[in-house]
């Protein structure tokens, strides 16, 4: 994840560096249950995950795990009306 992603994008073509771009949500862990939790609204909601990482950013303290899954457009909505803590472009920078 890129604060510039642009800037990233034209870097790693000038120095012809194959790379991937991927649309993911990043979720804030506020306990021990919240990626529990935050599967089993995705699993309910028939979505899959197809890869997650953490980000080395925390929010108040908690750590940020960004989730690539195959709709992020409702995973969103899932997640948002389950009361999970969504960040945006600009959280992240």
């Amino acid at each position: 994840v890129f604060t510039e992603p642009d800037k990233a994008r034209e870097v790693l073509k000038r120095h012809s560096i194959a790379f991937t771009e991927a649309d993911v949500l990043a979720i804030v862990l506020e306990d021990a249950s919240t990626l529990r939790r935050a599967c089993n609204a995705l699993v309910a909601a028939e979505l899959n995950i197809e890869f997650a990482y953490p980000l080395f950013i925390q929010r108040n303290g908690r750590a940020v795990l960004a989730l690539h899954v195959e709709d992020h457009v409702t995973a969103f909505e899932v997640l948002n009306e389950h009361g999970f803590r969504l960040l945006d472009h600009e959280d992240v920078e």
